[in-house]
């Protein structure tokens, strides 16, 4: 799914898009290229909906042949910021518990 992410690094505004990897209604996984920092504070813009939601970076995975993957969960949980895509994931499958 496409979203724009945008943010602050080294207080200089950046919006970045990218696709996610997986989803759930705690948060999600997406290649980044920004130099962000786990717990900083992210607003993702859904491209299909254009909802904005406010997440924290819950874990950098970093690869030295791909770009960064940035594992986020939300503030609040989100049943309806991913759509349909989360309509068979539960509590007990979130990507961001998961992965931190």
């Amino acid at each position: 799914m496409n979203i724009l992410i945008y943010g602050r690094v080294a207080d200089e505004p950046f919006q970045e898009l990218t696709n996610t990897i997986e989803v759930s209604s705690h948060g999600g996984l997406f290649p980044i290229s920004a130099a962000v920092v786990p717990s900083q504070k992210l607003i993702l813009t859904n491209l299909e909906t254009n909802d904005d939601l406010a997440c924290r970076v819950a874990r950098i995975i970093r690869n030295e042949t791909e770009a960064s993957l940035a594992a986020v969960e939300f503030l609040q949980p989100s049943l309806r910021f991913w759509g349909s895509a989360v309509s068979s994931f539960g509590h007990e499958n979130s990507t961001a518990e998961r992965i931190s």
